[in-house]
């Protein structure tokens, strides 16, 4: 999965995406760029895969010749590529999201924007598994010497989850500047969670004397932690601010709405 996201990455938003990141960051600067962040979706993705290996019944299926993970991301890699590469040649760099670009007076946009939201309704629940299973584990292991049963747990998990997902709908719904309290939110979660402690606890593993050849592992690992740590510190600091621009702003045009 993690050749897949770099070829992914490479074919699909890199080429689509390079035209950009060359005008924006230079010829030299944009293509590394590009192939640094492929790199990083490979690392961070070896703990996603453990952890679907840990959850299946038979974790053969996901690494067989036409298993699931080579099998799923063949597609989806050929799917993002086709459409992104026809969405940059309709519409170009105007928007961040080709949906935006769709007219709403076209039936068959409008289909296409469905189907989008059908989509995210039903993948969604899915996405927030990871969550709900670590209050389950933390549940569970609460009282070790006397667990709830599983028939609780399952119970528990079939309330928990869509309220969960439910009251995820409804803070984005009623909080206007959402967009910008996504990008705080995955800034300060998510690059951790992604990028630094992947490479930490790689490091602890293969500590004291498993680092390859002129440590390369270490080294691999040390420049992963510090670039980590830079985009947190620089992208909580700009999501903040941010967000308090946006705040300002809509003060702004309350107040003069008033007058």
């Amino acid at each position: 999965m993690a050749h897949f996201n770099l070829l992914r990455t490479f074919f699909g938003a890199g080429i689509l995406g390079l035209p950009l990141a060359v005008s924006q960051a230079g010829i030299i600067l944009g293509p590394i760029m590009t192939m640094s962040l492929g790199f990083l979706i490979m690392h961070m993705h070896a703990t996603l895969v453990l952890s679907l290996d840990k959850a299946l019944k038979d974790p053969s299926v996901l690494t067989k010749t036409f298993g699931v993970i080579r099998f799923e991301m063949a597609i989806i890699t050929v799917i993002l590529t086709i459409f992104g590469a026809l969405g940059y040649w309709s519409f170009g760099t105007m928007e961040e999201n080709v949906l935006r670009s769709l007219p709403f007076d076209d039936d068959t946009a409008m289909v296409a924007i469905g189907i989008y939201l059908v989509s995210i309704a039903f993948a969604y629940p899915i996405q927030c598994y990871p969550a709900i299973q670590i209050v389950i584990e933390i549940i569970k292991n609460r009282d070790v010497p006397d667990p709830p049963s599983n028939t609780t747990l399952k119970k528990i998990e079939c309330i928990a989850r869509p309220i969960f997902v439910i009251a995820t709908f409804i803070v984005c719904y009623f909080i206007p500047i959402q967009g910008a309290f996504v990008a705080f939110v995955g800034n300060l979660c998510t690059t951790l969670i992604a990028l630094v402690f992947p490479a930490l606890m790689e490091a602890c593993i293969l500590y004291p004397d498993q680092f390859g050849k002129y440590n390369i592992y270490l080294i691999k690992d040390i420049i992963i932690i510090i670039f980590g740590l830079t985009a947190w510190l620089l992208g909580v600091a700009l999501c903040g601010d941010l967000i308090y621009v946006r705040i300002r702003t809509m003060d702004a045009i309350n107040n003069y709405l008033e007058y």
